[in-house]
């Protein structure tokens, strides 16, 4: 770079111009942010007046609940409280009073007023001196009954059943229709079946009174003679009061109204209701239904008619009864949306305010823009010459600042550019010769191991297969298979520390000693041991092999071997899944000299497997850093048992590649499998 080149024009002094038009965009910011922070005030504010509202709603529900469940309780108390009477009507015949009561017959048929009569079941117990007698006993739970009435205004009707068949009954204000014969067990009456199943209070669904005083409720208790339930009480309630109460609720919004349900969620009284209305219709959906009559209380946000709403509902006490109340959300955030009018017309201001601060910048940027830009366009088509191959091309920028500093720099460069391509043409002729030598290692690697099958086509006894795959160009990995006479077939898997060239020539002398040294007669633990000592003697690279070797006879079945750090092998028993065979590993071949080898046997029979691999496969590790594993490669063995050699090692390797996926090849992948199929005869 020249270095008596000096900057006289900062381009920092042109970046302070620039500043003062960031200090204008500033200002615009924070008005823009002013706005987001009024919208956000406004959504605040309507949050907090929803809040309110439901809150104040919720409270209003639970004391609307409680109310209607005072009114109850006190009618189910009045109704317990004859209950309690008529037993001790039974306990104490002595302290009440009976009278006569008139039969239907005998009942004026115009009467009206509070009257007490009695509908029996057969005409002829009429004539029943004990039924009769404790009818006239049961007439003295009249004062009880009209103090009941006079309490509880909404009860119309008080009435006892027995299970002597006793009906006795006492109106409010109403036109007697009264009638000779009457059951209310067989009637399928639930204020009696009920209670008789159960011996519990029972209160009945809203329904229309025959009488048309309005929406009525049954509640009826069961009394006691003896330990044992002998009748109920009943008390019908005219709910028209409650109703009316609720349809006059004021929730504090304009089109927010009240709702009582059933506690089926069926709809018992409501603002626009009618005959046909249903819960859905009020409720909006199907959930809302459900969840109203599935829990005690709560809130429901929903869209009824279009609006949205909140739904706030508790449950009555003792009737189970749903109170509830709906809130428009339109009506409750109105002053919200009302103040919100006003903040937009201050946005709107500001908007046209920042309109013409940003016109102004516009045409400020692009004046000025071009005598900062031009250099640097110029620069850049010189650069690209340069990048098209013109390494002699010298630029002609002069602004006497940063720019041309940087155009001086990049001359520079397109000298040291050049002595880089120089030595990178002389890298790359020596990368492709080495390239090339390393394919022809791979291949002498790959011809050195047997790779051609079947191997031995004339023989049926066995059948043999064998893969490597290597990480690199040529690996450590080795697998031999040979006949070591005419009954007797080797195999060997083996697996060199390291990768490259120094591993795989290592591997060849490995290979080589290995297969050199395997006689029929010679222990393989002598085997191993002897080649672990030549291989310590020239081993100045201080590498080691993991080697297993097995040797066949194809007429006994016997298979010995010997195990030097290698991974173990799987047995196939006639086509039952592979499982590991247990052998304790000897010390790697090449390690220390003088080792002593062991061998050991088994015996194979015809359809027997045997499956060996080098560390590759359990070690294969895919893009999650996660291991194959032994457990993998055992349900994969698991799988193709009954598949011959040729078939399974494809089958591990797809199965293994499916796991990898796109996972970087670490180490060698080799494999190889002998199959016993039939012992050899000799004549």
């Amino acid at each position: 770079m020249n270095k008596d080149f000096k900057i006289k024009k900062s381009i920092q002094k042109k970046l302070v111009k620039r500043i003062a038009v960031l200090l204008l965009i500033t200002v615009v910011l924070s008005l823009t942010f002013s706005e987001i922070t009024m919208i956000i005030l406004r959504k605040k504010n309507e949050n907090l007046l929803v809040d309110r509202a439901i809150e104040s709603s919720t409270v209003f529900t639970e004391g609307q609940s409680e109310k209607i469940s005072e009114q109850i309780s006190g009618i189910v108390s009045n109704v317990r409280l004859a209950s309690q009477y008529a037993e001790n009507i039974y306990k104490n015949p002595d302290y009440f009073s009976p009278h006569p009561i008139m039969t239907p017959k005998e009942f004026p048929s115009d009467t009206t007023g509070n009257t007490f009569h009695w509908i029996p079941y057969f005409k002829d117990e009429i004539n029943n001196p004990e039924i009769v007698g404790e009818a006239e006993k049961l007439t003295a739970l009249e004062p009880v009954f009209e103090a009941i009435m006079r309490d509880s205004p909404m009860i119309v009707s008080l009435y006892v059943a027995t299970n002597t068949h006793i009906n006795i009954g006492y109106d409010q204000n109403v036109l007697l229709k009264l009638v000779d014969e009457y059951n209310p067990e067989e009637s399928g009456a639930l204020w009696y079946t009920a209670v008789m199943d159960t011996h519990e209070q029972f209160i009945s669904d809203t329904y229309t009174d025959s009488f048309d005083r309005g929406l009525t409720v049954t509640i009826s208790e069961p009394y006691y003679v003896d330990g044992e339930i002998r009748g109920v009480i009943g008390a019908d309630i005219i709910i028209e009061n409650i109703a009316n109460n609720i349809l006059n609720i004021d929730t504090g919004t304009k089109d927010g109204y009240a709702m009582l349900f059933s506690d089926e969620g069926y709809p018992i009284c409501a603002k626009g209701m009618n005959e046909n209305t249903t819960s859905l219709q009020l409720l909006g959906n199907e959930k809302n239904v459900r969840e109203i009559a599935e829990n005690q209380n709560g809130i429901i946000k929903t869209t009824l008619k279009g609006k949205e709403v909140y739904i706030i509902y508790d449950t009555i006490e003792y009737t189970d009864w749903t109170f509830a109340v709906v809130l428009d959300v339109d009506s409750i955030i109105a002053p919200a949306k009302e103040s919100s009018r006003y903040i937009m017309k201050t946005i709107l201001l500001l908007l046209a305010i920042n309109a013409v601060i940003f016109t102004v910048m516009i045409f400020y940027a692009k004046k000025d823009a071009y005598s900062l830009s031009a250099p640097i366009i110029q620069l850049t088509n010189d650069v690209k010459k340069i990048g098209d191959g013109q390494l002699d091309y010298s630029s002609s920028i002069k602004t006497a600042d940063e720019i041309e500093l940087l155009s001086r720099s990049f001359e520079d460069m397109t000298v040291s550019l050049k002595q880089y391509i120089e030595n990178l043409t002389s890298i790359t002729k020596e990368k492709e010769r080495i390239g090339a030598e390393l394919d022809v290692a791979a291949h002498i690697q790959s011809s050195m191991l047997p790779c051609i099958f079947p191997a031995f086509p004339d023989s049926n006894e066995f059948d043999i297969y064998a893969t490597m795959n290597p990480a690199k160009e040529v690996g450590g990995d080795f697998y031999d298979f040979f006949m070591v006479d005419d009954t007797h077939i080797a195999i060997v898997m083996a697996d060199v520390s390291g990768k490259g060239i120094p591993a795989a020539l290592f591997m060849v002398i490995g290979k080589t000693l290995i297969k050199d040294h395997t006689r029929c007669d010679c222990d393989l633990g002598e085997v191993f041991t002897t080649v672990n000592n030549l291989l310590c003697e020239s081993n100045s690279e201080g590498l080691f092999i993991t080697a297993f070797e097995g040797v066949l006879d194809i007429v006994t079945g016997e298979f010995k071997f010997v195990n030097a750090g290698h991974e173990m092998p799987y047995i196939s028993k006639k086509g039952s899944p592979f499982e590991p065979y247990k052998i304790k590993p000897g010390f790697v071949l090449a390690g220390m000299e003088d080792i002593q080898y062991k061998a050991g046997s088994m015996m194979l029979e015809p359809g027997d497997k045997i499956f060996q691999y080098t560390d590759g496969i359990t070690e294969a590790t895919n893009e999650n850093n996660e291991l194959y594993g032994m457990d993998r490669l055992t349900n994969v063995l698991a799988e193709c048992s009954k598949k011959p050699p040729s078939e399974i090692l494809p089958y591990v390797k797809q199965d293994i590649d499916k796991f990898v996926k796109d996972a970087q090849q670490f180490d060698d992948i080799t494999m190889l499998c002998l199959e016993y199929k039939s012992k050899k005869n000799i004549q």
